[in-house]
């Protein structure tokens, strides 16, 4: 998703839940009941176990939500949730070789966010 279109979501709905989840299943329990209600903006954090598995899973059973990933430290983990869907990508600090890569793939990249 680009940056523009980030922006227009979140002007929809400013909030987005940040989800820390110690296993998989306990993420999916959490996602499920955070989609059910209507509340379906919601980061993964990759200090969550499976963390692409989990995008993955939570995007085919809730297709009108808007998944994202956080925590995002390395270049590969915004490659690897891109190919699983991820929406937009947040991460605890600024680095040049994230910076580089959303600006090159023209991708929704927060660098610096933090909880």
């Amino acid at each position: 998703m680009s940056y523009d279109k980030f922006l227009v979501a979140l002007k929809k709905n400013p909030v987005i839940g940040v989800l820390r989840a110690p296993n998989k299943e306990l993420a999916l329990e959490a996602i499920s009941a955070c989609c059910n209600v209507g509340f379906d903006q919601i980061e993964i954090t990759f200090s969550t176990p499976d963390t692409v598995k989990v995008l993955d899973e939570a995007r085919h059973k809730f297709p009108q939500a808007f998944f994202g990933v956080g925590t995002v430290l390395v270049p590969d983990q915004i490659l690897a949730a891109h190919d699983y869907g991820a929406k937009f990508y947040v991460s605890p600090h600024a680095d040049a070789h994230l910076i580089e890569l959303a600006l090159e793939k023209r991708l929704a990249y927060i660098p610096g966010g933090n909880t």
